[in-house]
């Protein structure tokens, strides 16, 4: 009987024949057999658990077994399911299988076998799930499997993840207190993660303080006097700050000095998932420091005294100290008696009111402007008038 018998021990048998008048036949041969009711189990090599994978050519499985010592595996398997549903065929090569699938292992040892998956089509931003199982000569095999031993999942990412930066926007700032954007891996099917965001600013101006240099990048960490200094080695980048999985990341507090005025700089960055890709295409935002007021003047009238305004039309000049353009200036008209404030037909309005100037501007510096909105039947004489731009 079976109960009598330990499993993975050897066993000899031989045979004898009596007749009923007992004469003994002499003992045959003896016969060896291993008596086995234990599964083997296998465990998966590589990849791990958990890993977030460029590529994947070869999926390694190790075997143990208590008559492995004996070459007693039968054959070796394995099964991948992908998340959106549906078992790996090796042999037509698809995800077809809606049960559980397993393929034979290519083995060239006793108790390590290799899967060449190399030929499977790993799809980017998938998760899947790859379980081994082995088979003894016995018949034996296992019907449960444990995670992260026969059983790993992982997340197949060869494609770069995509950045991009919202301030600083405009081609002139005052002030860039903070640096702000998003980062996101592609596909965007929810597996992925971003592991992080790395910013580098560069100075690119024709004007620079005593400190700096032309095209060079800044030190991380030289905030109360910044130095920009460094080339393009990978120590010109710093981290980005999160709450949310880098979908959107924020680096700072920068005072206004930080950057010099009339000074150009670029803000790059870059995303790196956690496959360990980075972004293909760097993000960048390039602008020119500005904090000084653009300046404007009336030119006609030129005069504390008119009988009335020439040509109708007053007329001056904008402009800017430093390197901008000066993109737009508005004019606007008080009459000193009633305190009142002129809104392009009358003089109704109770507080400062700016008015366009006349259009199409063009943007210059310096830049002239014109108005023509105010006729001469507007301004009562004797009335004192006061006329501002900006």
């Amino acid at each position: 009987p079976t109960n009598m018998l330990v499993s993975g021990r050897s066993y000899e048998v031989r045979f004898r024949a009596v007749d009923r008048a007992g004469n003994l036949e002499p003992l045959t041969e003896k016969t060896t057999f291993y008596f086995d009711v234990s599964s083997p189990t296998t465990k998966i090599n590589a990849p791990t658990d958990g890993q977030y994978l460029t590529s994947l050519a070869t999926v390694t499985i190790s075997v143990l077994d208590n008559l492995l010592s004996v070459n007693n595996i039968q054959k070796v398997e394995y099964s991948i399911y992908v998340d959106t549903g549906g078992f790996y065929r090796a042999a037509t090569r698809d995800f077809e299988s809606t049960t559980q699938y397993f393929n034979p292992a290519v083995s060239t040892m006793s108790n390590l076998s290799f899967v060449y998956a190399s030929s499977v089509p790993w799809v980017s931003g998938r998760r899947y799930t790859i379980t081994s199982r082995a088979t003894d000569k016995s018949g034996n095999q296992p019907t449960t499997f444990s995670l992260a031993t026969d059983s790993v999942s992982f997340v197949f990412d060869n494609t770069p993840p995509a950045v991009g930066v919202i301030e600083p926007s405009g081609l002139r700032e005052v002030n860039v207190p903070t640096l702000t954007g998003t980062a996101q891996d592609q596909p965007v099917f929810g597996n992925q993660l971003i592991s992080a965001v790395q910013i580098r600013i560069r100075q690119d101006s024709p004007d620079v303080d005593s400190n700096n240099e032309f095209n060079k990048y800044w030190v991380p960490g030289t905030i109360s006097a910044p130095q920009f200094n460094l080339v393009a080695n990978g120590s010109e980048w710093f981290d980005a700050d999160t709450a949310n999985s880098f979908l959107n990341w924020s680096s700072g507090t920068f005072a206004q000095t930080f950057f010099v005025q009339n000074a150009s700089y670029s803000i790059i960055v870059r995303a790196r998932d956690q496959a360990g890709t980075y972004s293909a295409v760097y993000a960048t935002s390039s602008f020119i420091a500005d904090r000084v007021l653009p300046v404007s003047y009336v030119t006609n009238p030129s005069s504390t005294v008119i009988a009335g305004i020439t040509t109708g039309i007053l007329s001056g000049t904008a402009s800017d100290s430093g390197l901008g353009t000066v993109q737009f200036s508005s004019v606007a008209i008080k009459n000193l008696n009633t305190g009142l404030w002129y809104d392009n037909a009358n003089f109704t309005q109770a507080t400062i009111n700016w008015l366009p100037v006349q259009q199409p501007f063009t943007p210059a510096n310096p830049a002239s402007w014109t108005y023509n909105l105010l006729s001469n039947v507007k301004l009562r004489s004797g009335t004192s008038y006061y006329i501002t731009s900006k």
